[in-house]
């Protein structure tokens, strides 16, 4: 299996490929190539010609037969609108390739607060870590970590070390189909597309919603409650994630 990963950040081009890896092995999976990540910032990763040239990059280092997979954080914008926009323009670049776009409501940090018990003692934070009341509502998620490590949260050492060791529920639930990382690892508002081949004679909206089983999967809106219980194609409803 060949993942090719286009991610925003300094710390998710090594963070997020180890926490593929995590969901990959536990289903058993150990044998993925995933080359080093092309990071794209948000800013250009909105501009198609941008967006393009990443997503025709990664193509070229994961042929043949290759995946591709982007991460990004939300910070202010709704998950479930620009989930959509991004998925749409890399599948514009691509639309021969098996393509998933995940979208972290806030940031990717916010994960490990969702996390914070499984990580007490760890990077230099406390034995007593409790998680927030609702981590995806805070701002600055690194900062909340950096305020309580005492050397400070570095986004490109920390950032992958806490991906190796944190433990929230999702991490213990099934891939659907093992395939699908980015459908099963999702918290409360993430936009998820699953890796499905792609139908040039079928338009974006009709790829993201064909094959859809009869019970919808429901995302829960609380963080590391998501239920994602479907079958391997489906369309994840997103519907009111951007209400809190």
């Amino acid at each position: 299996m060949r993942i090719g990963i286009i991610v925003e950040g300094h710390g998710e081009v090594e963070a997020f490929p180890i926490l593929i890896r995590r969901l990959l092995a536990r289903q058993g999976i150990v044998d993925v190539e995933i080359p080093r990540p092309f990071r794209l910032p948000k800013g250009k990763m909105l501009k198609q010609d941008e967006l393009a040239r990443a997503v025709e990059m990664m193509a070229r280092k994961t042929a043949p037969g290759g995946a591709l997979l982007i991460l990004l954080d939300a910070d202010d914008d709704c998950p479930a609108q620009l989930g959509p926009r991004i998925f749409e323009g890399a599948e514009e670049a691509r639309c021969d390739r098996p393509l998933s776009v995940v979208v972290a409501k806030r940031e990717f940090e916010a994960w490990f607060l969702g996390a914070a018990e499984s990580l007490r003692g760890q990077r230099g934070l406390p034995s007593d870590l409790a998680p927030p009341e609702s981590p995806e509502t805070v701002r600055d998620a690194k900062g909340w970590l950096d305020s309580r490590m005492p050397r400070g949260y570095s986004e490109t050492l920390d950032q992958p070390a806490l991906a190796s060791i944190f433990e929230g529920r999702t991490l213990h639930r099934p891939l659907h189909p093992p395939l699908l990382p980015a459908t099963t690892y999702s918290s409360s508002a993430i936009f998820c597309q699953p890796f499905m081949p792609k139908r040039r004679s079928r338009s974006t909206k009709d790829q993201m919603t064909m094959r859809l089983p009869r019970r919808r999967s429901r995302l829960r809106a609380s963080s590391w409650r998501t239920s994602v219980e479907a079958p391997p194609s489906f369309t994840m409803d997103v519907s009111g994630v951007c209400s809190s």
